[in-house]
């Protein structure tokens, strides 16, 4: 049996049908070595190494918040905007916000998907912040 520690990225499948698995160990079924042979990712996983340790090109990003923390996120928003006393933010400023978040990986449809908002409108709001940091808040009279 090969050292799991000892293995590097990319996992290579050495097995050559179910049964035990020869890189890390596990006892494969006919589908999970089907698996290891087609599935870097997996291989990785079976490695046991800690996530910590897994190559960037591994790690999935995270799934967006759920509809609760997608609301609570809106109503503190809205509460802030208009206890703020509810500035837009300037057009050129605005502009510059979408276009930051056009070339975000954590963007899709024109929401983000770190807070779930809607990007156009939270550009839009002068005391809004970018939940990743990547806005420049403006100077609001």
């Amino acid at each position: 049996m090969c050292d799991p520690d000892a293995m590097t990225f990319p996992l290579q499948c050495v097995c050559d049908c179910a049964g035990q698995c020869k890189a890390t160990g596990q006892l494969m079924t006919a589908i999970t070595h089907t698996r290891c042979r087609e599935d870097v990712r997996y291989r990785w996983l079976l490695s046991r190494r800690p996530k910590s340790e897994w190559p960037e090109e591994l790690l999935e990003p995270p799934p967006p918040p759920g509809i609760l923390r997608t609301v609570s996120n809106f109503l503190g928003a809205a509460v802030q905007h208009v206890r703020t006393g509810m500035h837009r933010t300037p057009e050129a400023e605005r502009l510059a916000r979408l276009q930051v978040c056009e070339g975000c990986d954590r963007q899709k449809g024109g929401r983000c998907l770190e807070c779930n908002c809607y990007i156009a409108v939270k550009a839009a709001w002068a005391e809004q912040e970018c939940p990743l940091g990547r806005w420049e808040l403006p100077l609001v009279p």
